[in-house]
């Protein structure tokens, strides 16, 4: 007998298998849904692990079985009835399929089960033979092997960037070049490996970050020249390709972490140019916005942030001392109790970059008394950190660091002694998913 109701998932969980049922990818799930990308494979993770599935198709199959979604629909030409797909429980034609053969689907997900062996065991026998770069493995119970290529470097170096992933495109914003600040925007296009020239920000800084949330790019405060933080919100529409001005954060600020969550843009820490800071603003873009929430337990600079499972963790940074400090927000929860504490850095660290790939988040360059450091891995689930061994590479600090896809890490620039133009690419981990 089929179930008559979904198995414990929660109603976005529902929102986001229905969207994974139409064929959506994660990116258009995010912005039909206003949630980040993450948060998007959060939801999808959450899914899997309930239904006990591994794939897209199992997932929408396993739905259809329980009767979440069904089949229906009057034949057309010479196909059978029943080869479209809609929802269930009063919301049949929200969202659809187009008619596929699922027999040749399945089938087809078998020859791609095949294929995924032989590409993973070419891998685990010569991590570095598909781009001819060498590639190092730690041992079975550590990180798996790491694959490292130099791609096109960025039309200027510079540090102090802002960088963001939108539509599988990486944005650069602003900076410090060896001739000052500036505004300068270039997007990176990783499947032609080239970059363009966008609309230069209004306001050149350094020290500021970047975020997404409906479809735009949110740059708040920032550094000038003279080292003064600004309270300034300039908004990019990559759509337009053109800037506007957001209200005013509640305070100036820059050298902060910054991180995108179920829509929200949240401002972590910082200074406002004299003093390290604790505080927390959040902004609403569909109320366009700022709120101050509860403070961080520990006033940081250069610190970074980066989200899983629903919760924000900000690492690393500085008070005059590089910090090991590993603090957890959760923004529905209110005074200290939106704070917890997560396991500390190996090492203290500041001006590095945080990215999420599953449940492991990737602490990525940055200084620790004068010393670059390397990636240090930290696995949410278990509250603990390992260092991951990449023998000759040299991560700068205050660079761009973005998540590229599930298995790629892209480091941009950033100061080693000079501003950097380099674009370097890390796959991390090796990861095929099925259609």
């Amino acid at each position: 007998m089929l179930d008559e109701s979904p198995r414990s998932l929660s109603d976005r969980e529902m929102e986001v298998l229905r969207q994974l049922a139409t064929g959506a990818s994660n990116q258009q799930i995010a912005y039909d849904l206003d949630i980040s990308v993450n948060t998007v494979k959060v939801h999808i993770r959450n899914i899997f692990e309930k239904l006990g599935v591994s794939s897209r198709t199992e997932a929408t199959l396993y739905a259809i079985q329980s009767g979440w979604v069904q089949v229906g629909g009057e034949a057309t030409g010479d196909r059978a009835p029943g080869n479209s797909l809609s929802l269930a429980a009063g919301q049949e034609g929200l969202f659809r399929l187009r008619r596929v053969n699922w027999r040749a689907l399945i089938l087809a997900g078998v020859a791609l089960v095949t294929i995924l062996a032989v590409v993973t065991w070419y891998f685990a026998a010569a991590p570095g033979a598909a781009s001819g770069v060498p590639s190092t493995r730690s041992p079975a119970t550590g990180p798996p092997a790491v694959r490292v290529r130099t791609l096109t470097p960025m039309p200027d170096a510079r540090a102090g960037l802002a960088s963001v992933v939108h539509d599988f495109q990486v944005y650069t914003i602003g900076g410090e070049t060896a001739n000052g600040l500036t505004g300068a925007v270039d997007r990176y296009d990783p499947r032609a490996d080239r970059w363009f020239p966008q609309a230069s920000k209004p306001t050149p800084v350094r020290g500021a970050g970047a975020a997404v949330a409906r479809g735009k790019i949110y740059v708040p405060g920032g550094c000038t020249a003279a080292n003064r933080a600004l309270s300034i919100l300039e908004i990019y529409d990559p759509a337009g390709d053109h800037w506007s001005v957001g209200p005013d954060l509640p305070a100036p600020v820059c050298e902060y972490a910054i991180a995108a969550l179920e829509g929200q843009i949240y401002v972590l820490g910082g200074r406002d140019g004299t003093e390290y800071k604790a505080d927390v603003f959040a902004f609403d873009p569909r109320e366009n916005r700022w709120a101050k929430l509860a403070p961080m337990p520990t006033a940081r600079a250069s610190a970074a942030a980066a989200v899983s499972g629903g919760r924000i963790f900000v690492v690393g940074g500085t008070n005059g001392t590089d910090l090991v400090t590993n603090e957890v927000f959760a923004p529905g929860k209110e005074g200290s109790a939106a704070w917890e504490k997560g396991a500390p850095l190996p090492q203290g660290r500041a001006g590095l970059g945080l990215v999420t790939i599953g449940n492991t988040l990737y602490a990525v360059g940055g200084e620790s008394q004068g010393q670059h450091q390397s990636v240090a891995q930290y696995d949410v689930t278990t509250d603990t950190w390992t260092q991951v061994s990449l023998d000759g590479a040299s991560f700068p600090r205050h660079a761009g660091v973005v998540e590229l896809d599930a298995s790629k890490i892209l480091v941009l620039g950033g100061w080693l002694e000079w501003p950097l133009a380099a674009t370097t690419e890390y796959t991390l981990r090796y990861q095929i998913f099925l259609p």
